[in-house]
C-alpha cells in the first residue's frame, strides 16, 4: 500500500468582503475551522447575526455594511482558527503528555478557578465569550480587538 501525505492549507482572509461586487462570505467559506473545535455552525450563525444586526444599523446600505462586517469578523475568525490549530500535538506520545495536562488543568481550574483558566474547549462550549476573548485569555498575548467584544465573566459550575 502506497502511502500519500496529505497537507492541508488553510488561508486567513484579510477582508470577508468584495466592495466591488457587494459580495461578502459567510461560515466556512471566510473561516474554515476545520473541525476540531466543533464551533464551524456557530461561528457561521455568528456571521448571520453579525450581518443583520449592521444592515438594521445601517438601514440596509450596502456600501456600509460589506466594511463594517469585515471589520468585525476578521479578528473572530482568525482566533477561531488559531484555536482549532492548537487544539493539541498529533504525535502519539506527545498527544498523551497533551492529554495529561489537559486533565490537570481542568482539575485546577475546579481546585482554584480563580488562577487556572478552564481549558480551552470549556470556553468555547460553556461560554458566551467571543472567540478572540478566548484566545487572547489563553495564548496570553496583548488583545486582539475590534469594535465589538464580550466582557461576561465565566462562571463554573
Amino acid at each position: 500500500m502506497r502511502h500519500i501525505r496529505v497537507q492541508n492549507t488553510v488561508n486567513k482572509l484579510s477582508s470577508y468582503h468584495s466592495s466591488a461586487g457587494n459580495v461578502v462570505i459567510l461560515g466556512d467559506a471566510a473561516h474554515s475551522s476545520g473541525g476540531a473545535s466543533g464551533q464551524g455552525c456557530n461561528a457561521a450563525l455568528q456571521d448571520a447575526q453579525v450581518l443583520d444586526q449592521l444592515l438594521s444599523e445601517v438601514d440596509d446600505d450596502i456600501s456600509k455594511v460589506l466594511p463594517l462586517y469585515s471589520e468585525r469578523r476578521v479578528p473572530e475568525g482568525h482566533a477561531l482558527l488559531d484555536l482549532s490549530i492548537n487544539q493539541g500535538p498529533k504525535a502519539p506520545a506527545l498527544r498523551v503528555i497533551f492529554l495529561l495536562a489537559s486533565f490537570l488543568e481542568t482539575l485546577g481550574h475546579s481546585l482554584l478557578p480563580s488562577v487556572v483558566n478552564p481549558p480551552v474547549q470549556n470556553l468555547l462550549t460553556q461560554t458566551d465569550w467571543s472567540f478572540t476573548k478566548i484566545y487572547n485569555v489563553r495564548s496570553h498575548t496583548p488583545p486582539i480587538t475590534h469594535a465589538h467584544t464580550h466582557t461576561r465573566a465565566y462562571t463554573h459550575t
